[in-house]
């Protein structure tokens, strides 16, 4: 009988770690990804992923801009040699940047390790230019998430408190 209460309470434990990093993404509205050059490309920069209810918008905006299209993905993984098999692709980066919305809210790309990965051209696919890898920021706490939980409570929907939290950000 107490070896079922141990096993219980751990996988409680465990199920309140998950929703906790969860909760986390939903209260972080965006999370910033610092793009690292690769192959010499001299494509270093960064990538906003904001979480807009349901969908996520990314938007990559990377230094020295290439001629021609430069596609990216989501790949399950870390830099600087994510999985090869791309999870979600996004639009081709063109003049140094690009946008996409996903169909797949924040806290998605936040369950797992995940990269954005640039390539060189839709021609040279293999051949990576960025990478970077989508994680929370580290300024974010467990307090933090706690007190946004709390103030959604009080506002009402999270899409109120998300944009209360763009309008705070944008003030300072």
């Amino acid at each position: 009988m107490e070896k079922r209460v141990r096993v219980a309470t751990g996988f409680a434990l465990l199920a309140s770690a998950f929703s906790l990093s969860l909760g986390v993404a939903a209260a972080q509205q965006s999370v910033d990804v610092s793009m690292t050059a690769q192959n010499g490309s001299g494509h270093s920069g960064k990538a906003t992923l904001y979480g807009e209810g349901d969908k996520t918008r990314v938007v990559v905006t990377l230094d020295n801009p290439a001629p021609g299209p430069e596609p990216p993905h989501v790949h399950l993984g870390s830099c600087p040699e994510p999985n090869a098999t791309p999870l979600y692709p996004l639009s081709s980066v063109e003049n140094g940047k690009s946008e996409t919305v996903l169909d797949l809210d924040l806290g998605a790309l936040l369950s797992e390790p995940m990269a954005i990965n640039v390539h060189k051209s839709p021609q040279e696919i293999a051949t990576y230019v960025s990478c970077g890898d989508i994680a929370l920021d580290d300024d974010v706490t467990e307090e933090s998430t706690v007190d946004s939980v709390r103030e959604n409570a009080r506002e009402g929907t999270s899409d109120e408190l998300l944009k209360k939290h763009e309008r705070d950000r944008q003030r300072q």
